[in-house]
């Protein structure tokens, strides 16, 4: 996927596709963000939700500063009469 780099206020950014060696960060920023979600929550999404996800990243230098998780679900649309 190609990078995306921008200028905001001085600062340069990039966006892209977070790798596996990301999540750390990821998951570091999530419990600066969401202080109200429990370890035990994030455990969880660690291990069951975060592999499924795309996660792009928006980096100032090294540093990721936000995220957009995209989690994959399957829908049934059902069109038509009854």
């Amino acid at each position: 996927m190609e990078r995306v780099t921008g200028r905001g206020q001085d600062a340069v950014w990039q966006v892209r596709l977070l790798a596996e060696a990301e999540k750390k960060a990821c998951r570091e920023l999530w419990e600066e963000v969401f202080t109200e979600d429990s370890r035990g929550f994030l455990d969880y999404y660690d291990r069951w939700k975060y592999p499924e996800n795309e996660c792009f990243g928006i980096f100032d230098g090294d540093r990721l500063v936000s995220m957009a998780q995209f989690n994959p679900y399957k829908l049934r649309i059902r069109t038509g009469a009854p």
